[in-house]
């Protein structure tokens, strides 16, 4: 317990500057119908190799490598873009980095526009069928724009504790599964995190920052959670790099 709190207290706040020029990413999209309701689901056109969400006490900890990390903040900026689809990152069955494998629970991670209301109890019928090896899928290329990456300079940090915010991050696990609903614009916010780790990280590793014993000797990594207010209190939010641990 004490050295995960020292790796949280060592956490830096992100910065500025992550996403130079417009970003394309590759996307799958599903649609489940449920219950007379149409669900249209996006998720990464391929299986994530380096990234990892686990469920560790409080807080959840995502461990990304560089590619993964500005994959993962592009298809955040894609919720809150999306504001009728599910995005919907398998994270759960994704290699966990070597010297984590019994540091808490693994979970998979869906995004959704609050005005969706998706009800975390009906995820594990619409994940079987989109998970069914019969299931279609459409490929597509999502272009995101580098003004959709919000700096600190963008968020009025002073209103974010406010009764009246409405941009909030609810979250909740249910069915090893990690539920996080907001506005567009905290999705934006919290996007520029994964980008600060992917950027900012593999430079801090050469330079022998800190050393663990996990599976990389230098640690760099942002907290996310500060900014946000809850009515059921704080949960932290905990983006660490690692190189790659895949091929």
């Amino acid at each position: 317990m004490a050295a995960r709190q020292d790796r949280l207290y060592r956490c830096r706040m992100a910065g500025q500057g992550m996403w130079p020029g417009d970003r394309r990413v590759r996307i799958a999209v599903q649609r489940v119908r449920l219950d007379g309701r149409e669900y249209r689901v996006v998720r990464p056109a391929r299986p994530l190799k380096n990234a990892s969400l686990r469920y560790i006490d409080d807080w959840f900890d995502f461990t990304v490598d560089r590619v993964e990390g500005r994959q993962m903040g592009a298809f955040w900026l894609l919720a809150a873009r999306s504001r009728h689809s599910i995005v919907y990152l398998p994270t759960r069955t994704a290699p966990c980095p070597p010297g984590l494998e019994d540091d808490g629970v693994p979970v998979d991670l869906v995004l959704s526009h609050h005005s969706l209301q998706l009800r975390p109890a009906r995820w594990k019928a619409i994940r079987q069928r989109i998970d069914h090896g019969n299931a279609s899928r459409e490929l597509r290329t999502a272009r995101l724009p580098a003004d959709d990456v919000l700096t600190e300079e963008d968020i009025d940090f002073d209103v974010l504790y406010h009764a009246e915010n409405r941009d909030r991050l609810g979250k909740r696990v249910h069915g090893e599964t990690l539920f996080m609903t907001g506005s567009s614009t905290v999705f934006r916010e919290q996007a520029r995190h994964f980008f600060e780790v992917a950027k900012t990280g593999p430079a801090v590793a050469a330079r022998s920052y800190a050393t663990y014993p996990v599976a990389c000797r230098y640690h760099y990594c942002v907290g996310f959670d500060y900014s946000v207010r809850e009515p059921d209190g704080q949960q932290i939010v905990h983006v660490e790099y690692l190189p790659s641990w895949t091929r």
